[in-house]
């Protein structure tokens, strides 16, 4: 965004004429002003292009109008044979600027940043931050929603995106909201008492936690919230069965999950899942028969020996296991 090929190939062909640019100035001092300009350049720094150049964006974004005047004058300077600044008068090198330090942005605002110029975030997730309440509070990622059973509980956080508002026939407000995590967007309906108890949070671009029951009585995946919150506001799970869907059935990987249940007792209930619970014509472009085989999900409930322990650090181990391709506790 706000970056065109003119732009790109300018800069481009000065490093390939004058070498690398050495730092932000070097840049700014030796760019076809233009091709390109000031908003180039701040989305440049604002998606993290110079973020190699030994300052922060901040600091770039605030001394980027002074950088570039003082470019301009040593052009118009240069362009007159008159001296320049960058370079020595008799045997003593001129000062170059120096940048006024500021304190960085704070990560959400250079995540948004990025999003709104580069269409993704690039140097990270505003989810990263919460997880490690994923175990403790039993929070399911969106992908997963279609392979939990219609009704069951669910706890999520995400990124809140398109709100709809409506009124009920009774007058109170409820709304429907997109919510996003890892690439992913599910729809969550947040009924009247919900709506009111979170209405602050429940704001385009917020992280919140949501949690409340699966529903698919009208085909696609959605979240009835009975509750939204700050990610960290969700509580602890009081868990009674813990689930593990396991990628493969391997010997060696199966005795090892085996020990580690085994070494942290607990009383609840271990179920393991195979298959991914996709309808059969979704599974693959192979064999019919095959296909339906790979979609079918097979659900194992161990026996009692094998009840675990529900704390976030045995879920944790879990999820560790290479055996294990997600975990959860309900």
């Amino acid at each position: 965004k706000n970056v065109g090929a003119g732009a790109v190939d300018s800069i481009v062909a000065e490093r390939e004429h004058g070498g690398p640019y050495q730092d932000f100035i070097d840049f700014v001092s030796r760019i076809d002003a233009r091709a390109v300009n000031r908003k180039v350049i701040e989305t440049l720094v604002r998606v993290g292009a110079f973020d190699g150049l030994g300052h922060n964006r901040a600091t770039l974004c605030e001394n980027l109008e002074r950088l570039m005047e003082s470019a301009d004058a040593e052009r118009q300077r240069t362009a007159h044979g008159q001296q320049d600044l960058f370079a020595a008068d008799e045997g003593v090198q001129a000062a170059r600027p120096e940048l006024d330090r500021h304190q960085e942005w704070d990560r959400a605002a250079m995540l948004g940043d990025e999003r709104d110029n580069l269409g993704m975030y690039f140097t990270g997730h505003p989810l990263d931050d919460y997880a490690d309440l994923r175990p403790q509070k039993g929070i399911a990622e969106l992908a997963t929603l279609d392979s939990r059973p219609d009704g069951s509980d669910v706890a999520a956080i995400g990124i809140v995106g398109e709100i709809r508002e409506i009124a009920t026939r009774s007058g109170q407000r409820m709304a429907f909201a997109q919510l996003e995590d890892y690439g992913v967007t599910a729809e969550v309906v947040v009924f009247p008492d919900a709506f009111d108890a979170g209405r602050e949070r429940l704001q385009t671009g917020t992280v919140i936690a949501v949690s409340g029951r699966v529903d698919r009585s009208r085909g696609s995946s959605k979240i009835l919230a009975e509750a939204v919150t700050a990610p960290d506001g969700l509580p602890d799970r009081p868990y009674r069965s813990v689930h593990l869907r396991l990628q493969a059935d391997d010997e060696h990987g199966l005795v090892a999950l085996r020990d580690l249940c085994m070494d942290r007792p607990g009383q609840c209930q271990l179920f393991l899942h195979y298959g991914n619970g996709t309808p059969a014509d979704d599974a693959g472009n192979g064999d019919g028969a095959a296909a339906e085989v790979a979609a079918r999900e097979v659900v194992i409930r161990a026996g009692p020996q094998l009840s675990v322990a529900s704390d976030s650090e045995m879920l944790q181990a879990l999820t560790a296991s290479p055996l294990v391709v997600e975990a959860w506790a309900e």
